[in-house]
């Protein structure tokens, strides 16, 4: 994205830094009391489940209160736990993460 000479979609508003304006995002946070999962939940951008995890698609996208998906927002590893089964350790996050890799290459 920093090629293109239209703007990026997302502007991530960071707490600690500068905003950052960016194309994709992806979360990897935990999935217990996280702040930014949190916030995703309750500003209705991640879709909640019964469980009180983010709906994420099988594809790895974040997926709205009404089960669209979010165009530029993904999570793997222990984001996906909820929606997607156990995470087991690094050998599952490091198998989404390459198949993440294999969708955005195609974006």
């Amino acid at each position: 994205d920093a090629i293109s000479s239209s703007p990026p979609p997302l502007a991530l508003v960071m707490q600690r830094h500068d905003d950052l304006a960016c194309g994709h995002v992806i979360l990897a946070a935990g999935v217990g009391n996280d702040a930014l999962i949190t916030q995703l939940k309750d500003s209705h951008i991640a879709g909640v489940l019964a469980n009180g995890g983010i709906n994420v698609s099988d594809e790895l996208q974040v997926l709205a209160p009404d089960g669209s998906p979010q165009p530029h927002l993904w999570a793997l590893g222990p984001p996906t736990q909820f929606a997607l089964g156990d995470v087991v350790g690094a050998t599952t996050t490091a198998k989404q993460a390459a198949r993440l890799a294999d969708q955005l290459a195609t974006l």
